[in-house]
């Protein structure tokens, strides 16, 4: 499986984010591989309230005593007519010495969504506990992944102009736009620019997905230049507007001509290159101006021979 970093994220953002817990003790019975608890947050007492399902993938090393795997959740919502700290239903699989990956999955108890969506000002908080019976204290269970599901279909606004009013900036939406019923409801969203995103011709933005794109690069001959995009994006890929952060390109093409330092506009850099080598080749993007942004590598390109044709004429 593909884990995001090894990092650690509290709270919600774009109702995705990566962990790693850390390892349990060997002994005759189960023992906890670790814990994990989000900060509480009315962003998470409002995605639960209308959310079908939370899942997360789950990685058990290979070679480890793992005769079974519990995963129990809780949820925690302080203040009067919440939840309290209140166990849910948990999933368990056999894993004896078996390495491997499974999606666990919990469905959110109507009775409990209605009342979270009764208490929305009150932060709500998950609690992840993983257990097993381990050898070592290096042992280690990982999680990746975890998605708060959320029914609803959420639209981004593309029409109607954005203007200020009385000192606050607001926009005007097209009744196109506005879902059936008679009801809607409005999220504000403030992306945070953490990683670039490569495309080349032939793939496709696409947030939300495990790698922000789609489509199969189209192949490419060598000595020719190739236009491909560098997107300045955040964890979940849509564009963030960032401008004036320098980009740098290298290649796993040593005798690729590479495109000088240039910096983003609006969250968009148009790069070219052009290989040296045939085969399979990558290219990767790097943030100089902010090392803290994830670098992000292209998914392989075809670098074909050039192919020469001739037909018959006059000498």
């Amino acid at each position: 499986m593909t884990f995001n970093g090894f990092s650690t994220t509290l709270g919600v953002t774009e109702g995705m984010y990566s962990l790693i817990l850390g390892g349990g003790v060997g002994g005759a019975g189960p023992n906890y591989a670790g814990q994990w608890g989000s900060t509480a947050s009315t962003a998470l007492t409002y995605a639960l309230a209308n959310s079908s399902s939370v899942s997360l993938d789950v990685y058990v090393p290979a070679g480890d005593f793992g005769y079974y795997l519990q995963w129990d959740l809780a949820l925690n919502q302080s203040g009067a007519g919440g939840l309290g700290y209140q166990s849910v239903d948990g999933y368990s699989y056999q894993a004896a010495n078996i390495g491997g990956e499974k999606t666990l999955t919990w469905t959110v108890p109507p009775a409990m969504k209605a009342t979270l969506a009764a208490n929305p000002t009150l932060p709500t908080s998950l609690n992840f506990q993983i257990g097993g019976g381990y050898t070592s204290a290096s042992d280690a269970v990982y999680l990746d992944h975890l998605v708060v599901t959320d029914p609803l279909s959420w639209t981004d606004l593309t029409g109607g102009p954005v203007v200020s009013l009385f000192g606050e900036w607001g926009q005007f939406v097209p009744n196109s736009q506005l879902p059936a019923g008679n009801a809607a409801f409005f999220r504000l969203i403030q992306r945070q620019y953490t990683q670039l995103l490569v495309l080349w011709p032939g793939e496709t933005l696409a947030p939300n997905t495990a790698n922000g794109k789609t489509g199969t690069p189209t192949p490419v001959s060598v000595n020719t230049v190739v236009n491909f995009t560098v997107y300045a994006v955040d964890a979940t890929w849509h564009i963030v507007p960032v401008s004036g952060d320098f980009v740098s390109i290298t290649s796993s093409d040593s005798a690729a001509t590479l495109p000088n330092n240039l910096p983003l506009n609006n969250g968009t850099l148009a790069e070219q290159i052009m290989f040296g080598t045939t085969g399979g080749q990558t290219v990767t993007a790097a943030d100089i101006t902010n090392p803290s942004i994830l670098t992000n590598m292209s998914s392989t390109i075809t670098v074909q021979g050039l192919v020469l044709s001739a037909r018959a004429g006059n000498r």
